[in-house]
């Protein structure tokens, strides 16, 4: 999915990551910061840009995202992938381990 103005959902409060670089620095931090031995939990994956460096780092990983759009193409894109659909606002009881990081 390529992210344009339209595509946007206000109530949802999205922004989309594209810049490469910025992601890479995001992506930089994670792995300087965080343990594999951690549940790492990605709030609002959108399209994914993020989540395809992470995956296979960590292998307890999911991601929470509202955008029931966005939910099924990273379905297809990521078949293995833990997807909660949700808001973040409202965590899932089951993705608050003791040494939970979210990116």
């Amino acid at each position: 999915m390529k992210a344009h103005h339209s595509f946007f959902k206000k109530i949802l409060g999205q922004n989309f990551l594209v810049d490469p670089p910025y992601g890479q620095k995001i992506v930089d931090e994670v792995f300087g910061r965080i343990e594999p031995s951690h549940f790492l939990l990605e709030i609002g994956p959108g399209d994914g840009k993020i989540t395809e460096k992470v995956l296979h780092h960590f292998p307890k990983f999911a991601c929470l995202e509202l955008d029931k759009r966005f939910v099924q193409n990273l379905k297809f894109r990521f078949p293995e992938l833990n997807i909660i659909y949700g808001d973040a606002t409202q965590p899932p009881l089951h993705a608050n381990p003791e040494n939970l990081a979210v990116i």
